[in-house]
């Protein structure tokens, strides 16, 4: 190669060199490559001495960067490197009740449920947590809002329910007035049809309702048939007389002393 051949060449190279940033590797490798190629057609000497410039070249490349990139490192702050340890390797657990855990990496962390009460699901990364469908709760149960059963059956196996209410509604679902509406008395060990009702039978009298009494009435029963009904007792004078009597069999109106049992109008 000529002597003007070899000085660009060099000069090439020595450019390349200088202009090495973040892709150094690849333009000292390509400068590399022409220096090999080069290299087959020189001289012994030439080969030498050029080969000899590349090595020390190659040595002093992106020294600046080698010394800012080792700056950095060394520069990480001990609390950083420190947290991000902790990070890889444990962390604590707590709740509100029970005493503080540490997972640590490579163990399995659970989320468990509570039988009969609370269930955990696992799925595309996300836990979901939830009632169970028959849930049975332990201890008291304190709702401070409405409770609203949209079911068929509320049963109370309890020894004395309280009510704080002074009047309880009955029927409130019903569409006809004159449907018969009262409460059930249990009959011996639920036998059906050993329980009998209190029952307000609606129809009575053309609509004119009559409390009455039903026997043989199921617990679940939706109707029953009156037996007999009950007698009002009016305390008045003779102007609640047709009141009294009304069509309504065995009233009684008390007036002074005289007392009055009426048989129907």
């Amino acid at each position: 190669m000529s002597s003007s051949k070899a000085t660009a060449l060099r000069a090439e190279y020595v450019a390349g060199d200088s202009a090495l940033s973040a892709s150094a590797h690849t333009q000292r490798e390509a400068i590399k490559g022409l220096a090999t190629t080069a290299n087959n057609s020189l001289s012994s000497s030439k080969s030498t001495a050029l080969r000899a410039e590349y090595v020390a070249g190659d040595a002093a490349l992106s020294a600046s960067a080698h010394s800012d990139r080792v700056a950095k490192i060394a520069a990480l702050s001990a609390s950083a490197h420190t947290a991000r340890g902790t990070i890889e390797s444990s962390f604590t657990i707590a709740a509100g009740i029970g005493s503080s855990d540490t997972f640590n990496t490579g163990e399995t962390l659970t989320f468990a449920g509570t039988a009969n009460e609370i269930e955990t699901t696992v799925s595309n990364n996300q836990i979901q947590v939830g009632i169970v469908t028959n849930p049975t709760l332990t201890g008291d149960v304190t709702v401070t809002g409405d409770l609203i059963v949209t079911g068929d059956t509320i049963e109370n196996q309890v020894t004395n329910l309280n009510i704080e209410d002074k009047f309880i509604l009955l029927n409130s679902g019903s569409s006809t007035a004159t449907d018969e509406t009262g409460i059930i008395f249990g009959g011996t060990n639920g036998a059906a049809g050993a329980g009998a009702a209190l029952v307000w039978n609606g129809d009575y009298n053309s609509n004119d309702g009559r409390l009455g009494v039903a026997n043989a009435v199921n617990w679940d029963a939706s109707t029953a048939t009156v037996n007999y009904h009950l007698a009002g007792v009016f305390a008045g004078n003779a102007s609640d007389a047709a009141t009294a009597q009304a069509d309504h069999i065995g009233n009684i109106r008390v007036d002074g002393d005289d007392i009055y049992i009426y048989s129907g109008s």
